[in-house]
């Protein structure tokens, strides 16, 4: 053969030759020989390698193809599929000591298993009450610690008592097989983790207990409580829209009590502090649901019914004074109203909306009949005394006049009808007046004189009123007028009624003669009635007749309208007598005088009352605003200068000014970092100030950065500050550091209040000033996450605030809604009720969630979806516990039982007791307690009646897969034999399914003890194992 390869088809099995000199391929296949599989014996210590945790049963030769070996396992090992990660893991192979050893085939000079040792790992599971911390499942030789849950300690129970004390140790170790027992597992504490015992439970005041046991464990249910008629929960109190709650719960939770809102095992409401607390309803016995309305205690009302029971109305009667009004009702219309109304009860409250009420009634002013009369008020309340005040001139009295010691007023009543009645039934009358006697006077009427009336009197021959003048136009008066006020007499002066003095008639005096009469006075001598004239020897002058009068000297005659004379005017002039008066043709005797001009002083004002004073008379000149009198030979006067100076009228017509009018002077202050040219100013005079280098002036603090320079005028003797042209000035100046002004933000979803005060002073640490921004609610800078801060820092530098980098103000949205992690919640829909199962919704947008059978959204009492809304804090309400049990229809315990409720919500456990002598159907004996839960829809599955005892004690048995079968009527007593149906066989009652190895045990034996049947089996169908790992793939 020239050339040839041979291929292994199957190790040391066959080949194939190709060449040359042969024309097909030909298959040779070689003859059995000896020794194909090398002996299964010990190499330096160690075992050859296709098992190294097992040893040959006997002492292992050579091999040839197709021989077997048989391998044991070594301790804490047993024979298991190759494919399985550690030993008792395929339910196939029994996890005992038979299967212990396994067998190996030659096959391709090696040895072939299907199986091969690997560690036992131990059976352990925990109870309901322990959980496993570390790797699954606990391999041969391992140790695992068992944690006791909550509530539970790893301890035995001491005799006499339901559980353990809380002081004891809350885990165990546990250890998987041992020498002496390499399938079973060692507890470190063999009782393992039981309940903690709770003491004694005491019973809250004014309740009832549902109590099961004496001792309670945290195994064991909660304790119902009940408060007693007439008390309710202290944190459920009553109101129109819900009625209290009297039931509470008290569980034992690792050694001590709390107290629940429910008794359900998923997330209850812990209460505290609470308590049973008095209704304070209608009746003493009250329950909650059905609390009656107490007695009404508002003002105004009396109530026909009391005690109202809860969803009936109650029927109120208003008190005298008082009407059945609307809200709407004014003062001015209650008295239409009616005295009754009726308003319903609902959970120990009263309507809060209820449309009518007793509301007081008011007597208005404008019922007030007596015109003469008036009232403080314009209403007042029923049976209220008012006051009734008279006009003036009135005094209240029942006859036809009233006198001046009467009363000013009386009193009256606001009644029922909302009318005003007098209590002494008398009214405003006008007062009488007293008149007097005049002398020397005739009077012009008779009788009594009442206010508001007129009278006269008239001065005999002779006389004249009083302080009546006779002037050259008119004579004297000779008639004196009154008028009766308020019980006394004014009298017409100045053209009016209002001198109480009483006139007299007095002698006509002043004239020329003693018995002058009015409308015929001579004029007296012109020396008594006219000034600086010479004197004429006339002692009188006839009315109607003249005299001509001459000026002294240093007067001349001029216009009576004229103050003073000028020197070219004439001395004398002529005096007409008439009514004991002169007419003197518009002229007297006036003096001569100087005029003061304002250019003879520009600066000064003449504060006389005229410019102008007589001879050897003085004018007083006062200095305008800023000046004051100093020597004319001085350019600037003192503030401490006097304002006036005088001024005399000579001679000649002029007057002699000895001082003028300076402006005052003002010194510049000397202020820290303030640069001046000059020491001062005078008034009116302004000059540029300047701050140093570093530093503004404060005239303009509300400004950013604000001049350094500054101007300062003198007024007055004062100086005032400005911050530049057309600014106002201020009394004081100082150089201080700059500020930065207020910030602006043109982003309208920006939060403007920044929690500081503008202007904000820089840092002279820093050099610049910085402030915390915010975006409004709903927003978040730069991001539409709302979980994130809001929040960002502005930095000012050179009084500018430095807003570029400030990034926009984002519409926030809440985080996705994630129904997987709510198990309440069925579906979420967004705005639009698109059914979605994750949302992320918008600031201010609603979310609809809808909640799973069987539950109510919280806010809904009796709707499954419900709406939250996204905040500034996320959502509200909060999602967490927002879908909450519906309540279940009323509970009918079945026959022969009874109930402690008939109130349960979907999720909660119906207890119900057998009557004596009757026991729970399928229990034993003494089983007279069980309890059922309602479905989503709130309906209640079917009960079984409570059976009755029987009085042989015979048990009932069934067993759905075995016969025969005890049910119904049918009991026995003793012991009976169960066979299995055909597919089905016998195995413990902690197995589901029967595996072929205990195929041939198809029945078993049950007892009656206590009424109860007892075994230890049941019928369970065969199960088939499945070895996958001989199916290739």
């Amino acid at each position: 053969v020239r050339r040839s390869f041979a291929t292994a088809l199957s190790r040391g099995l066959m080949f194939t030759i190709t060449s040359d000199y042969i024309p097909a391929q030909t298959s040779y296949a070689c003859q059995q020989v000896s020794f194909l599989c090398g002996p299964y014996s010990v190499q330096n210590g160690t075992y050859v390698p296709e098992d190294l945790n097992a040893k040959p049963v006997s002492q292992d030769v050579a091999k040839n193809q197709g021989s077997q070996i048989t391998l044991a396992c070594n301790t804490g090992y047993i024979a298991a599929d190759v494919g399985d990660a550690y030993g008792c893991q395929n339910p196939s192979i029994p996890c005992n000591a038979s299967s212990k050893q396994y067998t190996r085939t030659c096959s391709g000079c090696r040895w072939y298993s299907t199986k091969t040792c690997k560690k036992i790992a131990c059976n352990f599971v925990p109870a309901s009450t322990e959980y496993v911390a570390g790797a699954s499942p606990l391999l041969y030789g391992a140790v695992a610690t068992v944690s006791c849950k909550s509530g539970y300690r790893a301890a035995p129970i001491p005799t006499g008592s339901r559980g353990v004390s809380s002081a004891n140790p809350s885990s165990y170790n546990l250890s998987c097989g041992s020498p002496s027992n390499e399938f079973g597992y060692q507890k470190t504490i063999p009782a393992g983790c039981n309940p903690v015992a709770c003491p004694a439970f005491v019973q809250p005041a004014n309740s009832q207990l549902d109590l099961q046991y004496s001792q309670y464990t945290s195994a064991d249910p909660a304790i119902k409580i009940t408060c007693s008629p007439g008390y309710r929960r202290s944190d459920s109190p009553s109101s129109f829209n819900h009625a209290c709650s009297s039931v509470f719960y008290a569980k034992c939770e690792d050694g001590k009590f709390v107290y629940l809102d429910t008794n359900q095992t998923q997330n209850p409401k812990v209460l505290v502090n609470v308590s049973c607390v008095p209704m304070n309803c209608g009746s003493m016995n009250d329950v909650c649901g059905s609390e009656s309305c107490p007695s009404s205690t508002r003002a105004g009302e009396i109530v026909q019914n009391t005690n109202t029971p809860s969803g009936s109305n109650q029927t109120v009667v208003c008190e005298m004074g008082y009407r059945a009004a609307t809200p709407t009702a004014t003062p001015q219309n209650i008295c239409s109203f009616p005295r009754n109304f009726s308003r319903s009860c609902r959970y120990c409250t009263l309507d809060p909306n209820s449309q009518q009420s007793c509301q007081p009634i008011q007597c208005q002013a404008s019922n007030l009949v007596d015109a003469n009369g008036y009232v403080a008020k314009n209403a007042y309340a029923y049976n209220a005394s008012i006051m009734v005040s008279c006009n003036k001139g009135y005094r209240a009295s029942s006859n036809m006049y009233s006198l001046l010691n009467d009363s000013t007023s009386y009193s009256a009543t606001c009644l029922d009808n909302c009318g005003i009645k007098s209590s002494l039934g008398t009214a405003c009358q006008p007062v009488v007046c007293s008149v007097p006697n005049i002398a020397n006077a005739n009077a012009g009427f008779s009788g009594p004189v009442v206010f508001g009336q007129n009278v006269n009197w008239t001065c005999q021959p002779g006389y004249r009123l009083a302080g009546s003048q006779s002037t050259y136009l008119s004579p004297c008066t000779s008639v004196m007028r009154a008028r009766c006020f308020e019980g006394y007499l004014l009298y017409w002066s100045h053209g009016a009624y209002v001198s109480q003095q009483v006139p007299a008639c007095e002698p006509i005096v002043g004239c020329g003669l003693k018995n002058d009469t009015c409308g015929m006075e001579t004029c007296p001598s012109p020396q008594n009635v006219s000034k600086n004239i010479v004197d004429t020897g006339l002692q009188y002058v006839a009315s109607g007749s003249s005299v001509t009068v001459t000026c002294m000297n240093g007067y001349r005659a001029s216009s009576i309208y004229s103050q003073y004379s000028s020197c070219i005017e004439p001395n004398n002039f002529t005096l007409n007598c008439r009514y004991c008066n002169f007419q003197t043709m518009n002229t007297s005797c006036k003096p001569f005088r100087c005029w003061w001009t304002q250019q003879s002083d520009l600066n000064g004002n003449v504060i006389n009352s005229s410019s102008f004073a007589t001879y050897s008379s003085s004018l007083t000149i006062q200095c305008n605003h800023g000046y004051r009198a100093a020597s004319s030979s001085s350019s600037f006067a003192l503030i401490s200068d006097p304002m006036y100076y005088q001024v005399r009228c000579s001679s000649n017509c002029n007057f002699e000014a000895p001082q003028q009018c300076k402006p005052i002077k003002c010194n510049l202050p000397t202020l820290s970092n303030l640069q001046a040219s000059s020491q001062y100013l005078v008034h009116g005079q302004n000059s540029t100030l300047s701050c140093a280098n570093g530093f503004q002036n404060n005239l303009t603090r509300n400004s950013n950065c604000s001049s350094q320079t500054f101007q300062a005028l003198c007024l007055n003797g004062q100086l005032q500050f400005s911050s530049g042209a057309g600014m106002s000035y201020q009394p004081s100046v100082s150089c201080i550091p700059q500020y930065c002004s207020a910030l602006h933000v043109q982003d309208q979803n920006f939060n403007l209040s920044f929690g500081v005060s503008f202007p904000l002073r820089v840092s002279t640490s820093t050099g610049f000033a910085q402030i915390a921004a915010k975006c409004k609610a709903g927003y978040r800078f730069g991001t539409s996450d709302i979980l994130r801060p809001n929040e960002a820092t502005l930095v000012c530098h050179d009084c500018t605030w430095n807003t570029t980098r400030l990034p926009a103000c984002q519409l926030a949205q809440c985080p996705l809604i994630n129904i997987s992690l709510y198990p309440n919640f069925y579906k979420v829909y967004d705005q639009k009720f698109s059914y979605i199962n994750q949302l992320q919704m918008p600031y201010g947008s609603n979310v609809t969630i809808e909640c799973k059978p069987g539950y109510s959204f919280v806010s809904q009492s009796s709707s499954a979806m419900g709406v939250v809304q996204c905040t500034d804090s996320g959502y509200y309400p909060p999602i967490s516990g927002l879908c909450q049990p519906i309540a279940c229809q009323a509970f009918s315990p079945p026959k022969f039982s009874t109930s402690n409720s008939t109130s349960y919500v979907f999720g909660q456990k119906a207890f119900y007791t057998c009557q004596s002598n009757y026991h729970v159907p399928q229990q034993t004996c003494q089983t007279v307690s069980s309890h059922v839960s309602c479905f989503a829809d709130g309906s209640w599955p079917q009960v079984a009646d409570c059976a009755v005892v029987d009085a042989n004690q015979s048990c009932l048995y069934q067993d759905m897969f075995g016969s025969p079968s005890f049910t119904g009527s049918t009991s026995f007593t003793g012991s009976k034999q169960i066979t299995c149906l055909s597919g089905y066989a016998a195995v413990e009652t902690s197995k589901q399914f029967a595996d072929c190895s205990s195929s041939n045990q198809r029945s078993y034996t049950i007892s009656c003890s206590d009424c109860q049947a007892v075994h230890a089996m049941h019928c369970a169908p065969l199960a088939c194992a499945l070895n996958f790992s001989a199916i290739p793939g």
